[in-house]
């Protein structure tokens, strides 16, 4: 990991301390992602960012919790932030989605789920 991301994940240990941390690599995705696995090599074929939504929406639509991108800076507690899945099962920040957090089982998620997968057969299907 470069070391812009890794000062990243020091403002993550000093401003969530109370939250259990996990960095995502394609290497623990099974931990993670369990039955809800994309194909690995399928996943890979899809540009990094397209790779890091399908994740996103993966483990959340399976655990739930909070999901940020390695690049985002946390300068706080993220509870305030947490308050809105109290009646709502999706919170995202703007439209680049460095920050996530839903509930698990999200009907959005599970959509969005749905249409990634159908994406990844597409690609299947164009290599026929």
């Amino acid at each position: 990991m470069v070391p812009y991301l890794e000062l990243c994940l020091e403002t993550w240990r000093r401003a969530l301390s109370g939250y259990d941390l996990v960095v995502l690599e394609h290497a623990t995705l099974e931990t993670y992602l369990g039955g809800s696995m994309y194909d690995p090599a399928q996943l890979k074929r899809l540009p990094l960012p397209l790779q890091k939504d399908a994740i996103m929406v993966a483990v959340l639509l399976e655990r739930g919790g909070v999901f940020l991108d390695v690049d985002t800076l946390a300068v706080r507690d993220l509870a305030p932030l947490l308050h809105p899945l109290d009646r709502a099962e999706l919170v995202m920040i703007g439209s680049h989605m460095a920050f996530a957090a839903a509930r698990p089982g999200a009907r959005l998620l599970a959509r969005w789920h749905g249409a990634i997968q159908e994406r990844l057969a597409r690609l299947d299907e164009q290599d026929k």
